[in-house]
């Protein structure tokens, strides 16, 4: 979807740079892209907290333990929830 709006612009692999701010156009739009997700999260966490005073953050999916690293809120990680639910079910 990326490339489709920028067709001009690089193609880059999604990931989160470790040195900021990028020292190359791709590390640039690593970051930019990334932050953009990062940050979208942080305002959900806060839209939450403002209509839920008492909720717990789970960090599910894949790439848990990465995005856990940009929560600086308590949660808990759970990268492998879908297939504990899925084990469950097969037990009932």
């Amino acid at each position: 979807v990326f490339y489709q709006s920028a067709p001009n612009l690089p193609q880059f692999p999604f990931q989160i740079p470790k040195v900021f701010p990028g020292k190359s156009s791709n590390e640039s739009l690593q970051w930019g892209l990334s932050q953009l997700f990062v940050d979208g999260l942080k305002a959900n966490i806060e839209r939450y907290r403002k209509e839920f005073s008492d909720f717990e953050i789970y960090v599910t999916g894949g790439d848990a333990e990465l995005v856990s690293t940009f929560i600086d809120e308590a949660h808990i990680v759970r990268p492998d929830l879908i297939f504990s639910g899925m084990e469950a079910l097969m037990e009932e």
